[in-house]
């Protein structure tokens, strides 16, 4: 057990039920620490029962988004003063291997920053936050940090979220002088894939063209959604899927491989998007 160590998740299921990626996930984060929030605006009395002996579980009013349940869930851990490491996640990712996901993600990184799983230069360079960490005691315990979260309000229309929480958490640290980290770093390889299904979809458009020979702004792709453009990337490094991908597609990505998956993980992704 490393009691320098905690885990916040926010919960949300119209039926108020927790997948059973999600289920495993957190028995496997309770081999690791004792400190564990799990913060739903909705669960079902059955589900609090089966999850309580491996996390604290509280029910809140649906408003505010994940990053209201964040916020709950770092206040209920009460005193920070010893943690080395907290990790904010949602349940808006399927986890096949959470051995792989977490020996990956938490690797040691030693000095104070932000880190995500992943970063996306979309509207602006940010930490995609389903799931994010917060490494050093310093930064934990810093007025960067406290300050964030003190003077956070519960906004509960998604696009204010998104400006002010998703887009506005990574230009807070920024701005303190954390350093933003992404665990998954794609390659020049994998940025050109990106960028080539984006515009195989029309989603990236190359007019007036007049030479045969094209040069392409890799950095471009950073700007595309990684969880979807390189959703198979990051899928073999870590064996997690976006749930937004699987059940809407919204950037029309070929899923195929994903038949080749054997039966267990199918029915895994087949009852988190229902």
């Amino acid at each position: 057990m490393n009691p320098t160590l905690a885990f916040v998740i926010a919960h949300f299921h119209e039926e108020g039920k927790v997948a059973t990626d999600l289920f495993n996930l957190v028995q496997y984060l309770s081999k690791l620490t004792k400190k564990i929030v799990f913060v739903s605006t909705g669960i079902t009395d059955t589900e609090i029962i089966r999850l309580s002996p491996f996390a604290k579980v509280i029910q809140r009013e649906n408003i505010g988004y994940d990053f209201w349940s964040y916020k709950v869930g770092i206040d209920a851990l009460g005193d920070k003063s010893k943690l080395k490491r907290l990790v904010l996640l949602n349940s808006s990712f399927i986890t096949l291997n959470p051995h792989l996901l977490m020996s990956q993600f938490l690797a040691s990184v030693g000095e104070p920053l932000v880190k995500g799983l992943t970063i996306s230069n979309q509207h602006e360079r940010h930490i995609q936050s389903y799931l994010v960490s917060f490494e050093n005691n310093s930064l934990i315990n810093s007025p960067a940090f406290i300050d964030w979260w003190a003077k956070m309000e519960p906004i509960s229309d998604k696009y204010e979220v998104v400006s002010h929480y998703e887009l506005g958490m990574s230009n807070w640290f920024a701005k303190h002088g954390i350093p933003l980290l992404a665990a998954y770093e794609p390659t020049y390889e994998d940025l050109l894939i990106a960028m080539a299904r984006a515009i195989g979809n029309r989603q990236v458009l190359i007019s007036d063209v007049k030479e045969k020979i094209i040069r392409l702004n890799l950095d471009l792709a950073r700007e595309l959604n990684p969880s979807h453009y390189l959703w198979d990337s990051i899928f073999n490094n870590f064996n997690i899927l976006k749930i937004d991908l699987l059940k809407n597609n919204p950037t029309d990505q070929r899923l195929e491989s994903l038949n080749k998956l054997d039966a267990s993980m199918h029915a895994l992704i087949k009852e988190a998007i229902g």
